[in-house]
């Protein structure tokens, strides 16, 4: 959590900031809105807060403590194996399978705990992972398989140092599940919590379904991912002690773009008449501006991104999109690296080998020098060569950063030479002081070559309120406030799912509030 006083990030549930000891706000286990120290209820949402550090003394939970007597919970739980471990044990020194393991396991901590759930317990080379407790958060079921996903990259990444002597391929196959669950405090040396029920069993099977390299998901957890990633179904098999068959999903890849229901589209003509004057102004004078749409939780602003997309690309504008997620960070998932693997053509997820080839074919094609190497390998999240490690290791944080930014911003330079760009990043109210000094940069950038940057925020952790126009060195920001939606046009709106003239949506429109 970031301390809105000094910016000092403190763990989750911290009740005053480490660095300065200014109070923390408390977040909303409903829709996410931050609010005041001392609240009682969410701002945004009307729902009760848990008690905050000045007012009870207690740090606030997301979910109440499990107890040994057992709790029913709702959790996505992902069993990941590892292939190949027998044959590493039949060709290798123990001790070396010892340290393997030991790295496999380490970073699966940190993979998993990156994305906001927990390792559970490891047996013998499996990986039991839950999300969703002890702490609950709306999109469990996609952390859960954002981080399985780089689960398998660690697999294969570590696999590629050892398969050419072992004869087999190190790879992890995973089933990942979303139910009701009964678990319960335990002796640690059987996993931290004990859990018990159909959805455990029915990921369990999922695992064993999952051919090397491969996830399966359940509907459960299917319904609740899809519109980020691309699944295939598989044929129904009958699995024991089941009546009826299991209809499983594989996770293909994760989409760069989430692929919503498209709703229709109403009202926001003066936004769009906005949006479609800047992009004018880019084509015509090849100078661009930034855009920050604010408004709450709901309101329309991804709609609203949408039909920007959709503008830019009928007038040929090549699109990209970063979205600031409250984890991960760190770990290619924030704003900026997300940016950098669109604009290098690199899907989520991409191994290795992958990445090192784009940065090869990034230098080779001149859009960037080769002195910045080195900051390209570090927003891909590739160990830097031995010819450059100890210089990377020498700098100083703020140069490294510095030169990262410098790298992104000359991969924009580069790229809207060829063709105008918009540039799409979501949820900057999550964005911590790193990445909004990258915003900062990109906000400056645009100003000198034929691109858009729109970025998002909710009102409530808005850094524009936090005083961060300041570091835009007086760069123009257009700032666009959404409003609610009329009545007459929320009634349009809520016509597409009901009788517009029914007492239902009169009701929905109403407690909507726009």
């Amino acid at each position: 959590m970031e301390c809105p006083e000094c910016g000092q990030q403190n763990r989750t549930g911290a009740k005053f900031c480490n660095e300065c000891a200014t109070p923390l706000p408390i977040l909303c286990n409903q829709c996410g809105a931050s609010n005041p120290s001392g609240s009682k209820f969410c701002d945004e949402c009307g729902a009760g807060l848990a008690p905050s550090a000045t007012s009870e003394n207690q740090a606030p939970q997301e979910s109440p403590p499990i107890t040994p007597s057992g709790e029913r919970r709702q959790a996505t739980i992902v069993f990941s194996d590892l292939s190949g471990y027998t044959a590493m044990n039949e060709k290798l020194d123990p001790e070396e399978v010892e340290g393997i393991m030991s790295r496999i396991k380490a970073e699966a901590v940190k993979i998993v705990e990156s994305h906001g759930g927990i390792v559970n317990q490891f047996v013998g080379d499996e990986v039991l992972a839950l999300f969703g407790i002890p702490t609950a958060h709306e999109d469990d079921p996609r952390r859960a398989v954002r981080a399985a996903l780089e689960l398998h990259g660690l697999a294969r990444d570590i696999g590629a140092e050892v398969e050419d002597r072992i004869g087999a391929s190190l790879r992890m196959h995973t089933g990942i599940n979303t139910g009701l669950i009964v678990t319960n405090l335990r002796d640690t040396r059987d996993g931290t919590f004990g859990i018990t029920g159909d959805a455990v069993n029915t990921g369990a099977r999922l695992k064993t379904m999952a051919e090397d390299d491969r996830i399966l998901v359940s509907p459960e957890t299917r319904h609740r991912i899809a519109p980020y990633f691309e699944l295939e179904q598989m044929a129904p098999v009958k699995i024991k002690g089941k009546a009826e068959s299991l209809t499983s999903f594989r996770v293909e890849r994760e989409l760069a773009v989430p692929v919503v229901p498209r709703q229709p589209f109403i009202g926001r003509r003066g936004e769009l008449g906005q949006f479609r004057a800047l992009l004018g102004t880019c084509l015509e004078t090849g100078t661009g501006q930034a855009i920050f749409l604010r408004g709450d939780a709901g309101i329309g602003k991804t709609r609203l991104l949408e039909e920007f997309r959709g503008i830019a690309a009928s007038r040929d504008f090549a699109c990209h999109t970063g979205l600031v997620l409250d984890f991960g960070a760190g770990r290619g998932r924030d704003a900026i690296r997300e940016l950098a693997r669109s604009f290098l053509d690199i899907g989520p997820g991409s191994d290795e080998q992958t990445r090192r080839a784009a940065v090869r074919e990034t230098l080779e094609s001149g859009l960037l020098p080769r002195e910045q190497e080195m900051f390209l390998n570090d927003l891909l999240e590739l160990p830097q060569p031995d010819t450059m490690q100890g210089l990377y290791d020498a700098m100083e944080n703020e140069t490294r950063n510095l030169r990262k930014r410098e790298t992104i911003t000359g991969l924009v330079r580069g790229i809207a030479a060829e063709k105008p760009l918009l540039l799409l990043v979501e949820d900057v109210h999550w964005a911590d002081a790193i990445t909004l000094a990258h915003l900062a940069m990109l906000v400056s950038t645009v100003t000198t070559v034929p691109a858009a940057l729109v970025m998002t925020s909710r009102v409530a952790g808005d850094p524009l309120a936090k005083g961060w126009r300041n570091d835009l060195g007086g760069n123009p920001l257009m700032t666009l406030d959404l409003a609610p939606l009329r009545t007459g046009e929320a009634l349009e709106l809520a016509g597409g799912f009901m009788d517009a003239d029914s007492a239902l949506a009169s009701n929905c429109v109403e407690r909507a509030a726009g």
